[in-house]
């Protein structure tokens, strides 16, 4: 679980660019867009509503595979 959007988003950039591929560099992808598919925010709550803000934070929502096609899909 990421803290803030930007957390997520440095995460995609460490993924592209430690890939294996030599010339992968995340100005060649659209990391708001990936972002914005690939993870959304999770509230977390204690038993009497208050949200836990510690605990709550953006998930990745989708598997690896998919992560990479998103990655794909937003190429420049």
């Amino acid at each position: 679980m990421f803290t803030t959007d930007q957390d997520a988003k440095d995460e995609i950039v460490t993924a592209i660019e430690s890939a294996g591929r030599d010339v992968a560099r995340a100005e060649e992808f659209d990391i708001d867009a990936i972002f914005e598919e690939a993870f959304e925010y999770r509230h977390v709550y204690d038993e009497k509503g208050n949200e836990l803000v510690q605990a709550s934070g953006y998930v990745q929502i989708v598997d690896v595979d998919e992560f990479w096609t998103i990655v794909m899909r937003h190429a420049r």
